[in-house]
């Protein structure tokens, strides 16, 4: 039997807080008191506004939450690389970016967010993240 989740969502602040507004959903659901504000300004952001979900999960994993991102932009993602366990996928994507012409599809150098750049996260407590 399915089951459903009752999460609150405060209005986003502007047109491009979206993820941090959502996450910020889930961070209440198990009672983590961060404040929106501070979701929003933590999260790192692309140069024309939003954000990526790669950047909601890092956000996530340094609170300690467990996050999984699925992916389904073959334009980033090859299917191929998955079947094969040997594959490096981090370094599959550093040399797809040296190769990629379009601006659009190589990922922006040391995204910043309002408060720090980002960095690799580290996971130190396990929370399941919805």
């Amino acid at each position: 039997m399915p089951s459903r989740l009752h999460l609150e969502i405060l209005p986003q602040p502007d047109s491009t807080t979206c993820g941090p507004t959502c996450l910020h959903s889930v961070y209440s659901y198990f009672e983590d008191p961060l404040p929106l504000e501070d979701v929003v300004k933590d999260v790192a952001v692309l140069k024309g506004g939003g954000t990526l979900a790669v950047f909601l999960a890092c956000h996530a994993l340094r609170r300690g939450y467990q996050a999984t991102i699925f992916t389904y932009n073959l334009q980033v993602f090859d299917p191929t690389w998955l079947t094969d366990p040997s594959v490096d996928i981090r370094e599959k994507l550093v040399e797809q970016q040296r190769v990629k012409r379009k601006k659009s599809l190589k990922p922006p150098p040391r995204v910043t967010s309002n408060s720090s750049t980002w960095e690799e996260p580290s996971v130190s407590k396990t929370s399941p993240l919805l």
